[in-house]
């Protein structure tokens, strides 16, 4: 057991951080989708968000390894997907509000009992029969399962129906499902209130604005991809003000080394020469083996032999001109 086994078992344990960037994402988006019909989900959501980000923190800075530098492409991303997340909370809100009260019937603002369908005029008596076996064969059209508000062979009396009272009709009140977007009110929804409407109205004018920015924020972004392919070639232009810092007397700093992880080594294996370089370019440093013992160009020199092979042709070169030195 020597000092590089025992820092291979304080690596840590391999994680992907877009993974847990998508679970986040993934429970503020099922929130925002059903939170208008379950209300409660808000508080389950806040509950389980900060508890995953107080493990994530621990795991981050306790047992996960490191990994390597994203830059704020994941950040982006995720920028666009909580912004769908806004418009599926909108938009679902609309359609949950444009539904109520969820029973399919309108009355009708014409029609009345007693214009139209006076057959119905009356007193009326709901009955609950219990059949024997002979009784079902001889009636089997009255037998029926017993009513929860009635006991067996009972009768109950509805109220009577008049010829003022007001006639309902079926309507389909899932904006949803007849694909109406943006779920806006019409004349004809005659189930809703004025509040209801007004709400609806707001949420829908809402989803559609929210809509056509994302839209046009993906139109500017497929314009700047399509004109950085097909047009403007060779007409970069740096951008900024020269801060008069050379990177050479940086106290800090970093540069692209092609490296090759590995799992029976505790530092990255080089995957080009380093000879040439500065070692400060370099981000690690093992206090107990050189840079060479980590160079798997030399492994390759040797497992090689006497074939002559050039050297810039083993695997990758890097070379390093500081500004003292002169070309």
């Amino acid at each position: 057991m020597d000092q590089d086994a025992m820092n291979l078992k304080m690596t840590g344990t391999w994680f992907d951080i877009s993974i847990q960037f998508s679970n986040y994402i993934k429970i503020v988006f099922l929130t925002f989708f059903y939170g208008v019909v379950y209300p409660e989900a808000y508080l389950l959501a806040a509950v389980t968000l900060v508890f995953t980000y107080s493990m994530d923190k621990f795991s981050l800075m306790r047992s996960w390894r490191r990994v390597a530098k994203l830059g704020p492409t994941l950040a982006t991303y995720g920028k666009f997907l909580l912004f769908c997340s806004l418009l599926a909370l909108v938009t679902m809100s609309a359609y949950a509000w444009s539904g109520f009260p969820y029973d399919n019937l309108c009355k009708s603002a014409t029609e009345t009992v007693g214009s139209f369908h006076r057959e119905y005029l009356g007193n009326h008596t709901l009955y609950n029969w219990t059949l024997d076996e002979n009784q079902i064969k001889n009636k089997p059209i009255r037998s029926q399962e017993p009513l929860s508000f009635m006991g067996p062979n009972s009768a109950f009396p509805l109220e009577p129906i008049q010829e003022s009272d007001a006639v309902y009709y079926y309507c389909n009140q899932d904006l949803l499902s007849i694909g109406r977007f943006p779920p806006l009110p019409r004349e004809n929804d005659a189930w809703m209130t004025d509040e209801q409407r007004k709400m609806v109205t707001i949420l829908g004018l809402t989803s559609l604005t929210i809509l056509l920015a994302a839209a046009f924020s993906g139109s500017w972004a497929l314009h700047g991809i399509l004109r950085g392919i097909f047009g403007d070639r060779g007409t970069y232009k740096a951008c900024g003000e020269d801060m008069k810092k050379n990177f050479s007397n940086l106290d800090s700093k970093c540069v692209y080394i092609p490296q090759a992880n590995s799992a029976y080594f505790s530092y990255p294996l080089l995957a080009c020469d380093v000879r040439n370089i500065d070692e400060d370019l370099l981000e690690w440093n093992n206090p107990y083996h050189c840079y060479s013992y980590y160079n798997l160009t030399l492994d390759l020199k040797e497992m090689l032999g006497q074939k002559k092979v050039n050297d810039k042709f083993i695997l990758d070169s890097v070379t390093h001109w500081p500004p003292n030195d002169t070309l």
